[in-house]
């Protein structure tokens, strides 16, 4: 009896083995089977997300590129831009150049055909002034000075003679423009200007306004000399 028991008793030890060994491999077989299937959904996510990663590094290349190329054309469109205006400035430049010159040589024209035009004239200065004095009246005055202070005995024509500026309430008198016929009288007259020596009259030649001021500061520079 006893030694029946303890046959029994290994019997049931080697049966707790054997499903002991049993439950063991099922054991191992599942965590293999679960680690090759996490190594597999792994697998998968990794091939996922490394495929998100590689359009992702595509996606950043390409708009990389994209930037470069952009940053590029915008240097191109820098580069042409600051060449269109350096030669936009230097058109500008040239033609302000010959505006200039045009301008220039247009005024020296205009000077000179206002010269031409005045190449009779003489200005009198220093004549006393009537009150309401006519045309006819200053002109009868400067034939007088004529004869009587500059000595001139040939007849000398005028075609007109005439105060210029606004009737002044001052005691200066009005300068008078006159302008002769024959351009010889006007030779006669300024070679005869020193007999008004002390008088107080002055007669000069009548230029442009330019002409004038150009004159005046030459002869300020030779002053200084």
């Amino acid at each position: 009896m006893e030694t029946s028991f303890k046959n029994i008793e290994k019997l049931i030890i080697k049966k707790l083995e054997e499903q002991k060994i049993c439950i063991l491999q099922e054991t191992e077989k599942l965590l293999k089977e679960q680690e090759k299937s996490f190594a597999s959904i792994m697998s998968a996510n990794l091939k996922i997300l490394t495929e998100r990663i590689e359009k992702i590094e595509i996606y950043v290349t390409n708009n990389k590129s994209n930037i470069m190329n952009i940053e590029k054309d915008l240097n191109d469109v820098k580069t042409t831009l600051n060449f269109q205006e350096t030669n936009l400035i230097d058109k500008i430049k040239q033609i302000r150049k010959c505006y200039d010159n045009e301008v220039n040589m247009l005024t020296k024209k205009t000077i000179d055909l206002e010269n031409r035009s005045r190449r009779n004239n003489l200005r009198i200065d220093g004549v006393k002034e009537k009150a309401g004095e006519t045309w006819t009246e200053c002109e009868d005055t400067v034939k007088d000075i004529f004869k009587n202070q500059l000595k001139i005995n040939s007849e000398v024509v005028v075609e007109r003679a005439h105060r210029v500026g606004k009737t002044k309430d001052s005691k200066i008198p009005r300068t008078i423009v006159l302008k002769l016929l024959n351009y010889q009288d006007k030779n006669k007259i300024l070679n005869a200007v020193k007999n008004l020596k002390g008088t107080g009259v002055f007669i000069n030649e009548d230029f442009a306004k330019e002409t004038i001021e150009s004159r005046k500061k030459l002869w300020e520079e030779v002053k200084r000399l």
